[in-house]
């Protein structure tokens, strides 16, 4: 089995990707470019997004039927549990 090539550190020369292989050289196109604008953009469209959604999530969670029934047993459990210690006494 042979061992993969060595990659060596990148050298960017004249807007082109060199990259060094243990045994030759190998010359390319940029992969991208930076377009910081958009980027900028794009980050704050998805917090915009995320901001404008998080208030009907945080009503619909906070305001579900569940978080009643289980106020309302965890009550009877605190007055069971004060009436069996009471009995007890």
């Amino acid at each position: 089995m042979q061992n993969p090539p060595l990659y060596y550190p990148l050298v960017i020369r004249e807007a082109k990707l060199i990259v060094f292989t243990s045994d030759r050289e190998e010359e390319g196109e940029m992969p991208h470019r930076t377009r910081p604008m958009t980027s900028l953009l794009v980050f704050m469209g998805v917090n915009l997004v995320l901001v404008n959604t998080i208030s009907p999530v945080y009503d619909f969670v906070c305001f579900l039927p569940y978080w009643e029934r289980r106020r309302e047993h965890r009550q009877k459990e605190r007055e069971n549990a004060l009436i069996k210690g009471s009995e007890a006494n």
